[in-house]
């Protein structure tokens, strides 16, 4: 009877478990699309065409709660992470990630999304980002602002991937999980000035690519 009471015990909290997950897992899908229609609303003369004629600050406050300083965040995020990367990282390690990226010296923000190993300013110490916690993150930017000074601004090199671009690798990943393929993602990377960005799907099989590509 003991037995048979701590399995049943177990059975609930493992089932409570997985809903928790999966209930957590939609609320970042939802994050991710309330940041990228932000970021629409965002641009010059959308919030006060919405009818909030304060701006789009007014807009997130007074329709989602949302403080100016997290609003910007979040438009940030999404403007840097696949949907994918957003739900798996989620919102709190995104923004670490982005904040170390902004405060280096060197052009990395690529390297930091994808937690490889980096240099935090130039003879200083390296830090492995796939090991390290979101609290030794922001640690480690204190420390980069600490000996750089808060003034250190990196600008993007060329022409950055756009709103639209970065809707459509979302919504051609969400197509493919639709298929079957749910390791699938649809990555879009900007190139030189004046040419388009580049997609490339991640994740795919090979059976999974051969169906796709059948005629």
């Amino acid at each position: 009877m003991v037995a048979m009471a701590k399995k049943r015990l177990t059975d609930a909290a493992r089932k409570a478990l997985a809903r928790a997950r999966e209930a957590h897992a939609e609320a970042l899908r939802g994050t991710y699309e309330l940041g990228q229609a932000l970021a629409l609303l965002k641009a010059p003369g959308m919030s006060e065409a919405a009818g909030f004629a304060d701006g789009f600050h007014a807009l997130c406050e007074s329709e989602f709660e949302m403080r100016s300083q997290a609003a910007d965040r979040l438009v940030r995020a999404v403007s840097q992470v696949s949907e994918a990367q957003f739900t798996k990282l989620k919102v709190h390690r995104v923004n670490a990630l982005l904040d170390l990226a902004m405060a280096t010296e060197a052009d990395d923000t690529e390297a930091v999304l994808a937690q490889r190993t980096v240099t935090l300013w130039a003879g200083g110490p390296k830090l492995a980002l796939a090991k390290a916690t979101t609290e030794a993150i922001i640690e480690a930017t204190k420390q980069v602002r600490a000996q750089l000074g808060p003034t250190t601004v990196k600008r993007p090199k060329g022409r950055t991937t756009t709103t639209a671009e970065r809707t459509a690798a979302t919504a051609a990943t969400k197509r493919l999980r639709q298929r079957g393929c749910e390791a699938a993602v649809v990555k879009v990377f900007a190139t030189k000035p004046g040419a388009p960005s580049r997609f490339v799907i991640d994740g795919l099989s090979q059976e999974q690519l051969e169906t796709l590509t059948k005629r």
